[in-house]
Protein backbone atom coordinates (compact mmCIF):
# COMPACT_ATOMS: atom_id res chain seq x y z
CA UNK A 1 0.00 0.00 0.00
CA UNK A 2 2.76 2.09 0.50
CA UNK A 3 4.42 2.14 -3.30
CA UNK A 4 0.49 2.57 -4.25
CA UNK A 5 0.25 5.81 -2.00
CA UNK A 6 3.85 7.15 -2.98
CA UNK A 7 2.76 6.33 -6.42
CA UNK A 8 -0.48 8.79 -6.40
CA UNK A 9 1.57 11.35 -4.86
CA UNK A 10 3.87 12.10 -7.34
CA UNK A 11 1.11 11.42 -10.48
CA UNK A 12 0.96 14.92 -12.61
CA UNK A 13 -1.53 15.80 -15.05
CA UNK A 14 -0.78 15.57 -18.99
CA UNK A 15 -3.98 16.42 -19.93
CA UNK A 16 -5.84 15.21 -23.10
CA UNK A 17 -7.48 12.06 -20.49
CA UNK A 18 -10.70 11.20 -22.13
CA UNK A 19 -12.31 9.73 -18.81
CA UNK A 20 -15.47 8.99 -20.05
CA UNK A 21 -14.19 6.87 -22.97
CA UNK A 22 -11.75 5.39 -20.12
CA UNK A 23 -14.76 4.24 -18.07
CA UNK A 24 -15.73 3.14 -21.66
CA UNK A 25 -13.04 0.52 -21.89
CA UNK A 26 -12.77 -0.40 -18.26
CA UNK A 27 -16.36 -1.59 -18.98
CA UNK A 28 -15.06 -3.74 -21.66
CA UNK A 29 -12.27 -4.94 -20.10
CA UNK A 30 -14.24 -5.99 -16.90
CA UNK A 31 -17.10 -7.65 -19.07
CA UNK A 32 -13.95 -10.10 -21.04
CA UNK A 33 -12.91 -10.87 -16.73
CA UNK A 34 -16.92 -11.54 -16.09
CA UNK A 35 -16.99 -13.97 -19.09
CA UNK A 36 -14.28 -16.12 -17.43
CA UNK A 37 -15.23 -15.58 -13.82
CA UNK A 38 -18.68 -15.41 -13.69
CA UNK A 39 -19.47 -14.98 -9.98
CA UNK A 40 -16.83 -12.44 -9.86
CA UNK A 41 -17.61 -8.80 -8.60
CA UNK A 42 -16.35 -6.57 -10.47
CA UNK A 43 -15.29 -2.91 -9.58
CA UNK A 44 -13.03 -0.54 -11.32
CA UNK A 45 -11.20 2.18 -9.39
CA UNK A 46 -10.62 5.66 -11.10
CA UNK A 47 -8.11 8.22 -9.78
CA UNK A 48 -8.62 11.13 -11.84
CA UNK A 49 -7.89 14.77 -12.05
CA UNK A 50 -11.83 14.93 -12.87
CA UNK A 51 -11.42 16.88 -16.08
CA UNK A 52 -12.96 14.95 -18.99
CA UNK A 53 -10.70 15.88 -22.37
CA UNK A 54 -12.44 14.78 -25.63
CA UNK A 55 -14.22 11.42 -24.72
CA UNK A 56 -17.19 10.49 -27.26
CA UNK A 57 -18.75 8.40 -25.43
CA UNK A 58 -21.89 10.18 -23.37
CA UNK A 59 -21.58 10.01 -19.68
CA UNK A 60 -25.22 8.81 -19.12
CA UNK A 61 -24.59 5.93 -21.35
CA UNK A 62 -21.57 4.82 -20.13
CA UNK A 63 -23.39 4.80 -16.55
CA UNK A 64 -26.16 2.82 -17.84
CA UNK A 65 -24.16 0.44 -19.06
CA UNK A 66 -22.01 0.16 -15.55
CA UNK A 67 -24.94 -0.02 -13.71
CA UNK A 68 -26.81 -2.81 -16.17
CA UNK A 69 -23.64 -4.76 -16.16
CA UNK A 70 -23.40 -4.79 -11.90
CA UNK A 71 -19.71 -3.30 -12.76
CA UNK A 72 -18.82 -0.73 -9.37
CA UNK A 73 -17.57 2.23 -10.00
CA UNK A 74 -15.10 3.71 -7.00
CA UNK A 75 -13.13 7.17 -8.01
CA UNK A 76 -10.96 9.24 -6.45
CA UNK A 77 -10.57 13.30 -7.48
CA UNK A 78 -6.94 14.60 -7.30
CA UNK A 79 -6.59 18.22 -6.81
CA UNK A 80 -8.99 20.63 -6.57
CA UNK A 81 -11.78 19.57 -9.72
CA UNK A 82 -15.13 18.88 -9.10
CA UNK A 83 -16.51 16.14 -11.32
CA UNK A 84 -20.57 16.01 -10.27
CA UNK A 85 -21.15 13.36 -13.32
CA UNK A 86 -18.27 11.26 -11.97
CA UNK A 87 -19.92 11.40 -8.80
CA UNK A 88 -22.93 10.42 -9.63
CA UNK A 89 -21.66 7.39 -11.59
CA UNK A 90 -19.65 6.23 -8.48
CA UNK A 91 -22.97 6.58 -6.24
CA UNK A 92 -25.24 4.88 -8.81
CA UNK A 93 -23.23 2.40 -9.40
CA UNK A 94 -23.09 1.20 -5.56
CA UNK A 95 -23.66 3.82 -3.57
CA UNK A 96 -20.25 4.92 -3.40
CA UNK A 97 -18.86 8.46 -3.13
CA UNK A 98 -16.41 10.52 -5.21
CA UNK A 99 -13.53 11.05 -2.20
CA UNK A 100 -11.19 13.88 -2.88
CA UNK A 101 -7.63 12.92 -1.94
CA UNK A 102 -6.15 15.15 0.68
CA UNK A 103 -3.13 17.37 -0.14
CA UNK A 104 -1.80 15.72 -3.36
CA UNK A 105 -1.00 17.97 -6.16
CA UNK A 106 -1.56 14.79 -8.68
CA UNK A 107 -3.70 15.60 -11.31
CA UNK A 108 -3.10 12.77 -13.65
CA UNK A 109 -6.03 10.52 -14.75
CA UNK A 110 -5.33 6.11 -14.08
CA UNK A 111 -7.82 3.32 -14.14
CA UNK A 112 -7.55 0.73 -12.10
CA UNK A 113 -9.32 -2.38 -12.34
CA UNK A 114 -9.84 -4.42 -9.31
CA UNK A 115 -10.67 -7.75 -10.32
CA UNK A 116 -11.99 -9.55 -7.53
CA UNK A 117 -10.65 -13.12 -7.63
CA UNK A 118 -11.47 -14.10 -4.04
CA UNK A 119 -13.91 -17.24 -3.08
CA UNK A 120 -16.72 -16.16 -5.30
CA UNK A 121 -15.40 -17.03 -8.30
CA UNK A 122 -15.67 -19.46 -10.32
CA UNK A 123 -13.48 -20.74 -13.52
Amino acid sequence: MDTFEAYVNELKASGLTPLYDALNLGLSELQNVKKQFPGCTLRMLCLTDGHDQGSRSDPVEVAVKLINANIVVDSVLLGEQVNTVLHGISNTTEKTSTLPAGGSSSQRELLVMDFDLDGECVD
